[in-house]
């Protein structure tokens, strides 16, 4: 149903999309009840967002930020959504080093900046967002 992007966007070598991620923060893999207490509780246009990136690709800035955007620049995507995601997710986790999105680009041919998210939480936000409602079966 959906393809995800080949673990090499994931590798060791890319770094969180967050400020201070040199410091130890790093992107985890959640679980489905780690997505579905992360979507209890953010607002509409995160949960939106966040539908984007169930689907396991990358997600290239320009189709987030700008003119008839979802939000209206750079700053603005990193406060309302990757910055207040992050706070959530930090508090499901329990965890204060967590961080869901890493920077990549959309393909290795297309060094377009874009985020993404790893392909086990693509997974568990598809099954707790019901995007996907084979996946509970299995």
């Amino acid at each position: 149903m959906f393809d995800a992007p080949p673990e090499e966007y994931f590798s060791e070598q890319r770094e969180a999309l967050e400020p201070d991620s040199r410091d130890g923060k790093r992107v985890i893999d959640i679980s489905v009840d780690d997505a579905k207490a992360l979507i209890a509780n953010i607002s509409s246009r995160s949960l939106q967002t966040l539908e984007l990136f169930a689907a396991g690709k990358p997600i290239a800035l320009d189709s987030l930020v700008g003119h008839e955007q979802p939000y209206e620049s750079l700053t603005d995507l990193k406060r309302s959504f990757i910055g207040a995601v992050t706070r959530r997710l930090r508090t499901v986790t329990r965890n204060k080093q967590a961080a869901l999105f890493l920077q990549t680009s959309t393909s290795p041919e297309n060094p377009a900046p874009a985020i993404a998210i790893r392909s086990m939480s693509a997974e568990a936000l598809r099954v707790a967002m019901n995007l996907n409602p084979e996946a509970e079966a299995a």
